[in-house]
């Protein structure tokens, strides 16, 4: 099996605050990340995690899991990338 690794929370310094990595890309591994992201204390409340529309992002589970967390949720537009520009 090829490893996912997710590093997806990332600071307003483009620092790398919270990374997980598993045999899977499933919402968990998501979830993990942030929570070693929340761990640092680096994250400010009332954070923004912006995503594309994939599944795990837009579940109403993951949506509950930020909440928990203080953080909130922000999605693209379809076919616009944040990489692009």
């Amino acid at each position: 099996m090829i490893p996912s690794i997710t590093a997806r929370v990332i600071s307003k310094s483009k620092a790398v605050l919270g990374w997980a990595m598993a045999d899977h890309y499933r919402t968990e591994l998501i979830k993990d990340a942030i929570r070693m992201a929340a761990d640092t204390r680096l994250l400010q409340p009332g954070a923004v995690f912006h995503t594309d529309r994939g599944s795990n992002y837009t579940s109403d589970e993951f949506g509950r899991f930020l909440t928990g967390q203080g953080i909130r949720r922000s999605v693209g537009r379809t076919g616009v990338s944040l990489l692009a520009g």
